[in-house]
């Protein structure tokens, strides 16, 4: 069982990724993760199992897809 956890949270379902028992690594996961869906609105959380706490969380805000769709059409 994996120490870190990165939860995504948006509104069709959540997700859990196993981002492994290094902090390091683990963070390097959670930005890569953070940057994945940064135009998508959802919740991104990272979760230590072991102190059973969100250490952070990023919202993405609704707009942010339409902002990024407006910008495709034009």
């Amino acid at each position: 069982m994996c120490k870190y956890l990165v939860q995504v949270k948006m509104n069709f379902g959540n997700m859990s990724i196993s981002a492994g028992d290094n902090y390091q690594e683990a963070i390097n996961k959670y930005h890569e993760i953070k940057e994945y869906y940064n135009s998508i609105p959802c919740e991104i959380s990272f979760y230590n199992r072991e102190k059973n706490e969100v250490q952070f969380t990023k919202v993405n805000k609704d707009d942010s897809f339409d902002k990024l769709y407006n910008d495709l059409i034009n």
